[in-house]
């Protein structure tokens, strides 16, 4: 599985946080019975949940009229539901987690009635972690449901590969050499892998970078804090990732983590998408191959994830 051989042994520390609220979203999940893939967003004054349901050609009277009252977004065969800690202020616990440096948004879903945000973040952290959920920021809604060693744990991961029926896809591009280019893919030199931490709004990606020194090197303009066992947390804007990331300005393609690596020079970008909106994805990253044709972007590969 790409997150445990490439980068789930990088962060040492696992934490699964619930909550549980007046949302309707919440209520929605625990009345039908029904899981609610989720992707949290970090914009400039605020804090968002998006929600995702498939547009079927038969949708229930229930989904539907649930999917109207909320004013539900529609892109491709995706409906999108938006958020924000403008009307929940709860959400705004959730800008406080990113701020633990080298902490990862992993799987983010609706079940039951509770928000699930599970989470991976290097063991130098633990406190600057535990001090956040112990203090008073930390919104009575929420719970915890575990904190403590990463734990690899291939059953879980299975079974949460079950639930979505995850797939693992992804594309291999060499980006052209273009004298003054400063996106990130020229900030840096060598191989390297790296993850998404979260989704910014803003379109500058922050990112974990996995990297030996000594076949890797972030150039002085790229602004970051390094960690130890060879990450290095960096935020930069590259204008093809967003294309692939975000579905339209503000929402973002709904996802259970972005990686990418680099090697000789040719860049892999990796995700896992949720199998129902699989098709949309390769659709949206065609239509990209074709504006950008430069890039030589190569499907690679697809299969449902696994471990």
């Amino acid at each position: 599985m790409i997150i445990e051989n490439d980068y789930n042994s990088r962060l040492g520390m696992e934490a699964i946080i619930t909550a549980t609220g007046d949302f309707p979203v919440e209520k929605f999940s625990r009345e039908k019975g029904i899981t609610i893939p989720a992707v949290l967003t970090i914009g400039e004054n605020r804090e968002s949940f998006l929600y995702y349901f498939e547009e079927m050609e038969e949708q229930d009277r229930d989904t539907s009229l649930f999917l109207k009252a909320n004013k539900a977004r529609k892109k491709g065969n995706i409906r999108t539901i938006y958020s924000n800690s403008n009307y929940y202020k709860e959400y705004n616990f959730f800008r406080k987690l990113t701020l633990v440096p080298s902490l990862v948004l992993d799987f983010q879903y609706v079940m039951d009635g509770h928000h699930f945000i599970h989470l991976r973040f290097h063991r130098k952290y633990l406190k600057e972690f535990s001090d956040l959920i112990s203090s008073e920021a930390f919104p009575e809604i929420n719970s915890v449901l575990y904190v403590g060693e990463n734990r690899h744990s291939i059953e879980n991961a299975k079974k949460f590969f079950r639930l979505f029926k995850v797939m693992h896809i992804s594309y291999r591009f060499t980006p052209p050499e273009i004298e003054g280019r400063r996106d990130g893919n020229h900030l840096m030199k060598g191989d390297f892998s790296g993850e998404v931490r979260y989704i910014n709004e803003n379109r500058k990606i922050p990112f974990n970078l996995y990297m030996k020194p000594s076949n890797a090197l972030v150039l002085e303009n790229v602004k970051g804090k390094a960690a130890d066992d060879e990450i290095s947390e960096v935020s930069f804007e590259n204008d093809m990732l967003n294309e692939i990331i975000f579905l339209s300005e503000h929402v973002a393609f709904p996802n259970f983590g972005i990686y990418f690596t680099r090697k000789n020079g040719i860049l892999r970008f990796e995700a896992l998408i949720p199998e129902m909106y699989s098709r949309e994805f390769m659709k949206k990253v065609f239509n990209l191959s074709i504006k950008i044709p430069e890039w030589n972007i190569v499907l690679d590969n697809v299969c449902k994830a696994a471990v």
